[in-house]
């Protein structure tokens, strides 16, 4: 078994995503997004219209185990996520959620630690968006072409390459409910 091949361990930025139907948004599943909050540096440019941000403090080790502290929304304005993330540097928080909504239209939102659903304005924007992000966690750019809207794929590694694998989710058709044993 390669170390590459464990799947207890992920080895990869993003693990898969997901092309919507509306041809503008998709999904990207980045394993724990909050230790991927970095990427969002690559939209340290746009302005940030409005942010929707849950967290809670977290001292570590220092922190009594009988020590809990509310979750709370963060009030604090910023003009871009450099300072947005600047900020949260600074701070011992834990981001439990969040929603990013930019000037141009583009909004990114966080589903609960394990992916962020970014909206684009078009096609062509989501598809140079997804480039970007590739680039940055060093995968091939997937063929936009041989890719569906409304379909999910994996990251796979194999044979010494990366490939964009389909997901396929097979329901419950071989069980029979009516029978429970």
């Amino acid at each position: 078994m390669s170390i590459l091949s464990d799947s207890l361990h992920s080895y990869l930025l993003f693990d898969g995503f997901k092309l919507y139907d509306d041809a503008a948004t998709f999904r990207l599943d980045a394993g724990n997004t909050r230790h991927q909050m970095w990427l969002l540096l690559h939209f340290g440019q746009l302005e940030i219209k409005s942010l929707n941000l849950s967290y809670q403090i977290n001292h570590g080790i220092r922190q009594r185990k009988s020590t809990r502290h509310p979750v709370r929304n963060l009030r604090k304005k910023f003009n871009n996520t450099f300072e947005l993330c600047a900020y949260l540097n600074s701070k011992p928080y834990d981001i439990w959620r969040f929603r990013i909504e930019f000037a141009n239209g583009w909004r990114i939102e966080d589903l609960p630690f394990i992916s962020w659903r970014i909206v684009t304005n078009n096609i062509l924007e989501r598809n140079s968006l997804i480039s970007h992000l590739f680039k940055v966690a060093a995968l091939p750019n997937p063929d936009f072409e041989t890719l569906e809207n409304g379909k999910t794929y994996f990251i796979k590694i194999g044979d010494y390459q990366l490939y964009f694998e389909e997901f396929i989710f097979k329901d419950f058709e071989d069980f029979d409910i009516d029978d429970p044993f």
